[in-house]
């Protein structure tokens, strides 16, 4: 599951806590300060080794990087993509290589301004999941392409124009379908590939000016 992050005294905070909605941190010891930006950021993964998927990224995203992914420690991902208590780019990532898939942690929450069309773009025929939540401002979303189809597609989020979306249904919903963003929430929390682990690649794009 992708670390959490969390809002307290009025600061943004981050461990590798799963609690949701309404826990409280005892105290601010063991966390890591964040910018003022979405609680629990998106991410995406897809089925392709770490090289092939950098490459794929980089010509999709089609924007200017800020150098090449640089090899860096979880909780100093903050420190690099940041000044002045704000990102330096549109797009940070911290990304790595888990089982057959290659995960990008989207920690300044671009990623989810994308439509499903250019999410099917990215995936051509291979498999892709694109997740996330913010339980600041109550949303989720979910998408999921197989073989150039999008076979689960969801958003609940107010803010957004294109919401509510709910198509599809993968084989684990079952008879508890993910119909809110907390289902969405919890599909993130409870995704064992997406690990967060102590050291990835730093990656980011668009500089601000």
């Amino acid at each position: 599951m992708p670390r959490r992050c969390y809002c307290f005294r009025g600061i943004f905070l981050c461990d590798n806590s799963n609690a949701r909605t309404g826990i409280v941190p005892r105290s601010t010891d063991q966390y890591l300060l964040v910018p003022n930006e979405p609680m629990c950021p998106s991410y995406l993964r897809i089925r392709l080794p770490l090289a092939e998927a950098l490459k794929r990224f980089a010509d999709w995203i089609a924007l200017p990087a800020l150098g090449p992914p640089q090899k860096t420690a979880w909780n100093k991902v903050n420190d690099l993509a940041c000044k002045d208590g704000d990102w330096r780019c549109n797009v940070v990532l911290f990304i790595y290589e888990s089982g057959d898939w290659t995960a990008f942690e989207d920690r300044s929450g671009y990623l989810s301004t994308f439509t499903s069309d250019k999410w099917l773009k990215l995936a051509g025929r291979d498999e892709l999941v694109f997740a996330g939540y913010n339980d600041s401002n109550p949303s989720g979303h979910l998408i999921v392409i197989q073989q150039g189809q999008i076979v689960r597609e969801f958003l609940d989020n107010t803010a957004s124009p294109q919401s509510p979306v709910n198509r599809g249904r993968l084989g684990f919903e079952g008879d508890n379908p993910i119909n809110d963003w907390i289902g969405a929430a919890s599909f993130v929390d409870d995704d064992e590939i997406v690990i967060s682990p102590d050291y990835g690649l730093l990656w980011m794009f668009g500089e601000r000016g």
